[in-house]
């Protein structure tokens, strides 16, 4: 039986921290990224912008939280881990910004899809009573990525050039250290039948061999040559004749053995045929109901699900967003590249250990998660809204203390609110699902945003557009328990 909230589980959230401060970690620092490709390629915002919209439609479309039904996390995770690297090592050797279509966008998207959600799937099945403590913790791990990623790549871009992206390439690797944590629960059931295996073969070996020696004891009574010397008559004949005859009983029983272990073997032949044959329909049927379920449809019966799905699609983009493009916006009324890595590094440090506080009060009853993510969104819309009067690099401090304090609520609490709406036994698909309708409207909008700047001249009306929607999604999710009540 899987262990939960105990033992081996501390390893797997140890795990699952560390593969998601890579991920998540250099993710965040896509904003200074940005700005990297488009000096690099002297692009324009909605083409550098389309970047992420192909990443992000890669993603959604491959997001392997049902894709654990076919194989385990830890092969997923061990796959994801070497195309983020592969993909880092390819966009720092890039000549035109068509190639990281492929290398930034499918290739990095798909590494995303294959580590992300799996590594909060394995936090899920080892915590039950701390489920929501355990991932704030692990979600925080982004947060420390962000800390150490962001000053990071700068000073790569700084002293290596562009090519110094290639060393991020290699530190993606350490992923495969989150891999070898992630034990897969199938572990422990094949530990329990190896033990009940082995003790019944302990049980067969025992009863073989008392019976093996009742045998030989009785073979010794009934043997022709004992009776022969005990026996000790002066009939000769009938002692031969009797050895003979023994001796044709013997025959006649071993050709009789024969035939029955030749019946058993052409009945395990025809049994080992007939598993096989199982065996290739129930693979088929695996992947038929998997396909079955990255459609799952049926949730859609609840209204709560319902509206949390168009929350989530409002919110999640939008905070997303409003965190990559301050830098781009630093840069544009003219703060230096050093001065928005620190915007960064005072970002990550206020995330994590605002993470930190909501993984004291996650599961607690002080306040409804759905209202504290509400509240928070309404905070980043607002302070978005506001973005035209952020003049100077101070005014930029602000903005970024905010973000910091409240833009990781919504991630650390949305799985935990799913299990909350539909319970654990659909919680794979439905997260599945989840993710993929988020990373396609971010898809949408990142390319939106990049748009609305290059069409306006400015960031202020991209600004708005986030702020309108993350707001929207706010409003919807502080009505969530009353649906959920109906």
């Amino acid at each position: 039986m899987v262990p939960q909230d105990s033992g081996w589980s501390w390893m797997v959230l140890i795990g699952a921290a560390l593969q998601l401060m890579l991920t998540l970690g250099i993710s965040k620092s896509s904003g200074i990224l940005f700005v990297a490709f488009q000096d690099r390629f002297d692009s324009s915002a909605a083409t550098t912008s389309l970047l992420s919209t192909v990443q992000n439609l890669t993603y959604a479309m491959f997001v392997m939280t049902v894709g654990v039904k076919l194989t385990t996390c830890r092969n997923l995770v061990f796959v994801g881990s070497l195309l983020n690297s592969a993909g880092f090592i390819i966009t720092s050797r890039a000549v035109s910004i068509n190639v990281l279509l492929f290398s930034y966008g499918v290739l990095i998207g798909l590494g995303y899809a294959l580590t992300i959600g799996t590594s909060i799937i394995m936090v899920g099945l080892y915590f039950d009573k701390r489920r929501g403590l355990a991932t704030t913790l692990a979600i925080a791990g982004g947060s420390v990525g962000s800390l150490v990623f962001a000053p990071l790549i700068t000073a790569l871009l700084e002293y290596y050039g562009y090519e110094g992206l290639m060393i991020i390439g290699a530190i993606y690797l350490n992923g495969f250290v989150s891999a070898f944590l992630f034990r897969p629960p199938g572990f422990y059931k094949s530990t329990c039948v190896t033990s009940e295996e082995g003790e019944n073969a302990l049980m067969i070996a025992e009863n073989t061999k008392n019976a093996k020696v009742v045998k030989e004891s009785a073979a010794d009574k009934d043997n022709p040559k004992f009776n022969v010397c005990q026996q000790n008559t002066e009939d000769e004949n009938k002692c031969v004749l009797k050895v003979s005859d023994q001796v044709s009983s013997e025959r006649a029983a071993h050709n009789k053995n024969n035939n029955l272990n030749q019946t058993h073997a052409d009945v395990n032949a025809h049994k080992t045929i007939a598993v096989d044959t199982t065996l290739k329909t129930s693979h088929g049927s695996r992947i038929l109901k998997t396909a079955k379920d990255m459609f799952y449809l049926r949730v859609f019966r609840k209204p709560s699900f319902i509206a949390f799905i168009i929350s989530a699609i409002l919110q999640c983009p939008a905070i997303i967003l409003s965190t990559v493009f301050v830098a781009p916006f630093a840069k544009e009324i003219g703060v230096d590249s050093d001065r928005i890595a620190l915007l960064f590094i005072i970002y990550s440090i206020l995330d994590f250990f605002s993470r930190l506080l909501l993984a004291l009060i996650a599961d607690k009853s002080y306040i409804q998660r759905t209202t504290l993510v509400a509240c928070c969104s309404l905070m980043i819309g607002v302070t978005g809204h506001l973005l035209r009067w952020y003049t100077s690099f101070e005014f930029l401090v602000a903005y970024a203390c905010i973000l910091g304090l409240v833009s990781g609520v919504y991630f650390s609490f949305y799985a935990v609110i799913i299990v909350d709406i539909i319970g654990l036994d659909t919680f794979q698909q439905v997260l599945g699902f989840t993710e993929s309708s988020q990373c396609v409207t971010a898809a949408c909008e990142f390319y939106i945003v990049g748009y609305l700047h290059d069409v306006t001249g400015n960031w202020v009306v991209p600004f708005h557009f986030l702020g309108s929607s993350v707001m929207l999604g706010g409003i919807i999710m502080f009505f969530l328990p009353k649906l959920k009540t109906e």
